[in-house]
């Protein structure tokens, strides 16, 4: 399991049963291809120990991949026992389109939303420029001596002397 800092942890009712929620947030976007098994990123959907699908129900995004955790459903198998149809016909995992399951994603990005939201607004802030005091007064020294030069030139120009107390 990669490093990371627990953001979520929760147990509620859902369409598959009660849910353990853990969901992770590493510093960084972490690998994630659905299919892979040696993915890090990605929520894993498990029954009784047995994991059935790993997504990250539309956040695939860098800042998505930043989550990973899992959803434990012990009800879930005796769910599957009753209708097989929740699992995709070659067995690879969740059917998305089974209305029972639709539901459970929905629950899914309900809690995920707001996680990888928060994460966008801190990597924006994070990166907005911040300047510093020392290297805000070196900007306006040279703001400065960049006005006066054009200031200058302007006065050359229109042949005036702003140095002479008759032309003020």
């Amino acid at each position: 399991m990669p490093k990371g800092e627990l953001v979520l942890e929760t147990s509620e009712n859902t369409s598959f049963g009660q849910a353990q929620v853990k969901i992770w947030q590493s510093s960084r976007p972490l690998f994630f291809d659905r299919w892979n098994p040696y993915s890090t990123a990605g929520i894993i959907i498990k029954t009784q120990g047995v994991p059935l699908d790993n997504s990250l129900f539309g956040f695939e995004d860098d800042v998505g991949q930043s989550f990973f955790g899992e959803i434990n459903c012990p009800e879930l198998a005796d769910l599957i026992h009753q209708d097989v149809s929740l699992l995709t016909t070659n067995r690879t995992g969740i059917e998305w389109r089974h209305q029972k399951c639709q539901e459970f994603e929905n629950y899914i990005k309900k809690i995920l939303e707001p996680l990888v939201k928060k994460k966008r607004s801190n990597l924006a802030s994070e990166s907005a420029p911040k300047i510093d005091n020392i290297h805000k007064n070196r900007l306006l020294k040279m703001l400065n001596e960049l006005a006066e030069k054009e200031l200058e030139t302007a006065t050359m120009i229109m042949g005036l002397d702003l140095g002479s107390p008759c032309n003020q």
